[in-house]
């Protein structure tokens, strides 16, 4: 199996917690997940 790595990257208020949120929704299922939110904090989640 090839492995992908897919960005999703856009400035503020873009659409990319939206476009990831329908992804989800259609059982994409992305392996990990890295949101840098704020500065001081980073959601992982596997």
């Amino acid at each position: 199996m090839t492995k992908r790595l897919r960005i999703f990257c856009g400035p503020n208020g873009s659409g990319k917690s939206t476009l990831f949120s329908e992804f989800i929704k259609n059982k994409f299922n992305p392996g990990l997940f890295v949101s840098v939110r704020l500065q001081t904090n980073l959601d992982i989640l596997v």
